[in-house]
Formats: structure tokens, sequence, C-alpha cells
């Protein structure tokens, strides 16, 4: 296992990317109300990653991608940040909130790269 970023197609290069985009969000806030915020890594974000394991090893070994099971765990990152965001609701004084800043937002983004990463995979 090596990374070899001159050698990797577009799609290589875009999925190692969207793992990179995915760790920096963890970085960013994902909870901010008042005065309260904490980073992804607080949140427990960390276990999203998981979803990012096989493009990732597959990518670095070299070897070639099941497509459907790239496809599966970019759309379980999408599903499962946007499960985050809609949890971060709740209602404070009479009114509804969303706790949820923008450390998911970047992280959806991030498995939606994913997933043009594995489309453009050769």
């Amino acid at each position: 296992m090596k990374i070899d970023f001159k050698q990797w197609d577009i799609g290589g290069k875009t999925i190692f990317l969207s793992t990179c985009l995915a760790i920096l969000s963890l970085f960013f806030k994902w909870v901010s109300f008042a005065f309260f915020s904490e980073n992804g890594f607080g949140q427990g974000g960390i276990i999203f990653l998981i979803l990012f394991i096989y493009p990732v090893i597959k990518l670095l070994q070299d070897k070639p991608l099941n497509k459907m099971v790239g496809y599966i765990c970019a759309g379980l990152g999408v599903i499962c940040g946007i499960w985050y965001i809609s949890s971060k609701t709740t209602d404070f004084l009479g009114t509804t909130i969303n706790a949820a800043s923008t450390g998911p937002y970047v992280f959806i983004a991030a498995c939606v790269l994913l997933a043009f990463g594995i489309f453009k995979r050769q």
C-alpha cells in the first residue's frame, strides 16, 4: 500500500481528496449553540469515517473497486450526515432550532465527492 498520487486516475485522486475532506470535517464545529460548540471528534463523528475505509484501502492497494459497494458507502455517508443534522433539531423557548454546524455539511459534501470519485475510478 502506497500513496502514488501521480499514478492515480481522476477517480482515485477524487477518492483520496474526499477522504481528506471527510477527516478535515471533523475539525470543524459539528454542534454550535449559544456558547457551546463541539467538533466532530467530541460529537463522535469519527465513526462515520468507517464508510471511507473500503474505497481508500482498494485505492491504496491498487486493486479493482466494487463500484456498488463504494456507492453504498457513499450513500450511507450522506444518509448518516443528514440523520446527524436532523438529530440536532430541538425546541428552545418555543422555537425549533437546529444546533448542527458546518462539520456535518462538509462531511456530506465529502461523501458526494466520494461517489463522484467512485464513478470516475477505472
